[in-house]
C-alpha cells in the first residue's frame, strides 16, 4: 500500500483547493486505495480506536 498526501509541494490542486477544500474526500481516498467507502470507513474507525491519544 503506497502513501498519499502533500509531499514537498505535490498535488498543487489540493494546496490551492480544488473543490473549495484542501483535503482528499473518502470517496476520493477509497478510490484510490482501491477500497469501497464502507470498508475505508471501517479501516479508519478500527484504526482511530487502536491509536493512543
Amino acid at each position: 500500500m503506497e502513501l498519499c498526501g502533500l509531499k514537498h509541494g505535490e498535488r498543487q490542486d489540493l494546496k490551492s483547493g480544488h473543490n473549495g477544500n484542501s483535503s482528499l474526500t473518502l470517496e476520493e481516498i477509497a478510490t484510490s486505495l482501491g477500497v469501497s467507502k464502507r470498508d475505508l470507513s471501517r479501516m479508519l474507525e478500527i484504526e482511530r480506536k487502536l491509536t493512543p491519544k
